[in-house]
């Protein structure tokens, strides 16, 4: 073949997820136990056979799975988006055979007050979402503290500034409200914006859209 192949659906999902988590490809290789090379293969859909030959990819339902766990992607996300039902398959048979690492690394029991509770997959989900919410609350903080240096308090607007979606500044402001009248921890409210992420993702992926109300963010 000498024309490259556009991107197979999984791979276009898996990539986007990664970079979603600003996640690199060679530390998201190390972590699904394949080489860089590979990742990359496997995400653009070929591989170099020689100068402007290309020979298209298609990588194993279990290796497609492993490295959807990497960066967070659900089982449905992968059977709908990623059109790959085998690995889809293979990630639900995983799910139940052991809890997602990232449950593990991160036993943070604030998750299970989510508003309908958290399966051990959204669990999993939001979990992996939350190094990306950190890394957008500490831009979103700057651009507070280049606004007011003595209250550097981010609000909804510097996070959509910083980059996070539309519907997350509500979100990010309804949160906070509700942080002042129960007393949460700014940890706790990080969480919920992770919840809250990982149930956008849930209904992009059953094709209902992401809006919600910000008195409806943890749930």
């Amino acid at each position: 073949m000498d024309q490259r192949p556009e991107p197979p659906p999984e791979g276009k999902l898996i990539a986007d997820a990664a970079s979603h988590l600003d996640l690199s490809i060679r530390e998201a290789a190390r972590r699904a136990g394949i080489s860089y090379g590979r990742w990359r293969q496997i995400t653009a859909g070929y591989q170099n056979v020689s100068p402007g030959v290309y020979a298209p990819v298609h990588a194993p339902a279990r290796t497609v799975a492993k490295m959807a766990a990497v960066v967070g992607i659900s089982p449905e996300q992968m059977e709908t988006a990623g059109q790959r039902p085998d690995a889809a398959e293979v990630m639900r048979d995983e799910q139940e055979r052991q809890p997602h690492p990232a449950a593990a690394e991160f036993p943070v029991r604030e998750l299970d007050d989510a508003d309908p509770p958290l399966t051990p997959v959204l669990r999993a989900q939001a979990l992996a979402h939350l190094p990306a919410i950190e890394a957008l609350m500490a831009k979103a903080t700057d651009l507070a503290a280049a606004e007011d240096p003595d209250h550097p308090v981010p609000r909804g607007a510097h996070l959509v500034a910083a980059g996070a979606a539309p519907n997350e500044g509500p979100r990010w402001d309804g949160l906070t409200e509700a942080a002042a009248r129960l007393n949460w921890s700014p940890r706790k409210i990080l969480l919920f914006m992770a919840i809250g992420r990982t149930r956008d993702d849930e209904r992009r992926a059953q094709g209902q859209g992401s809006a919600e109300s910000p008195g409806r963010a943890a749930g």
